[in-house]
């Protein structure tokens, strides 16, 4: 597997290390291009020759069921995974945040957004990425007194120090709660409209999806399964006429019931089918939801990333 700008082996860090002198040079754009692309673990394959692309300055979300291979070609296209089998032609300029931000808890926040660099006007440029995800006050602090929201912005600051190319977002937002979550939602919206990296997120959330992507793409059987453009004008209020079509049509692609209901596959024992609803009844009344089969299925909470949230992020 030949990746430019990935050494088998030192893999990211080296390229890291060489943004070093260009970190502040204008550079052409590059896309993502992933060709056959093949990983198995213990004998089982995972990814079945995966073909990927990603324009310059794409956003491009990847979703899929628990063990589908979406971590795994993520780690591959960041160069994480040498044992990947394939073709890929990525950008050298690349960073990646992953759920959990792995701060090192011994050293000064602007030194962990630097970590891996060298060079002269380190913390002038720790600074300035800091100061992007609103926190330049906190430089000098140490990780373990930051909140959750406020360590993945860390988190978001040594990426953003790597004027990378291409930000790989390995479900950034799972560990946060969810009024955080939105606030860290808007904030990548805002970063990727003003650097315009290419963006692949991976992320179990179809809201948030539909929300940030230009494209959501489904990964089922170790292949791209469904391609979803989403043409909603930015900024997406989840109340946008076309929103709940592109939910439906997306939860479908991911073996969900967009309406939320129940098939004879689903039921648990003691059930009996609904004949005339195609559902399943259950004979113990206590547990029946209100309303019925019929009854309404419970609203989609609002995700927007641009609403005002008046709560502070928790500790």
């Amino acid at each position: 597997m030949s990746v430019p700008g990935i050494s088998k082996a030192a893999g990211v860090a080296d390229a890291e290390r060489r943004t070093d002198d260009t970190a502040d040079r204008p550079a052409a754009a590059r896309g993502v291009r992933v060709r056959g692309l093949r990983r198995a673990f213990g004998g089982r394959q995972i990814l079945r020759g995966v073909d990927l692309d990603l324009a310059p300055g794409e956003f491009v979300a990847l979703l899929g069921a628990s063990g589908s291979g979406k971590s795994t070609l993520l780690r591959a296209v960041a160069g994480l995974d040498t044992q990947a089998e394939g073709e890929l032609d990525v950008p050298e300029r690349r960073a990646v945040v992953f759920q959990e931000h792995r701060l090192l808890p011994w050293t000064r926040v602007w030194r962990n957004v630097t970590l891996g660099l060298h060079g002269r006007g380190l913390r002038e440029r720790a600074l300035r990425a800091l100061d992007e995800v609103g926190l330049a006050a906190r430089a000098d602090a140490w990780p373990l007194t930051l909140s959750g929201g406020e360590s993945q912005r860390v988190a978001l600051a040594r990426a953003l120090v790597r004027t990378p190319e291409l930000l790989l977002l390995d479900e950034p937002f799972g560990a946060l709660d969810a009024l955080t979550r939105i606030k860290a939602q808007a904030l990548v919206a805002r970063l990727w409209s003003r650097h315009r990296p290419a963006v692949l997120l991976v992320t179990h959330d179809v809201a948030e999806a539909l929300l940030l992507a230009d494209r959501a793409l489904v990964l089922a059987d170790g292949r791209i399964a469904e391609e979803l453009p989403i043409a909603i004008p930015r900024p997406r209020p989840v109340d946008h006429p076309d929103f709940a079509a592109l939910r439906r049509r997306l939860l479908a692609a991911l073996g969900v019931d967009p309406d939320l209901r129940r098939t004879d596959v689903d039921a648990e024992p003691g059930d009996t089918p609904d004949t005339s609803t195609g559902t399943s009844t259950s004979t113990d009344t206590a547990s029946a939801p209100t309303g019925g089969p019929a009854g309404p299925g419970p609203s989609a909470p609002d995700l927007e990333p641009g609403r005002a949230v008046a709560q502070q992020e928790t500790r």
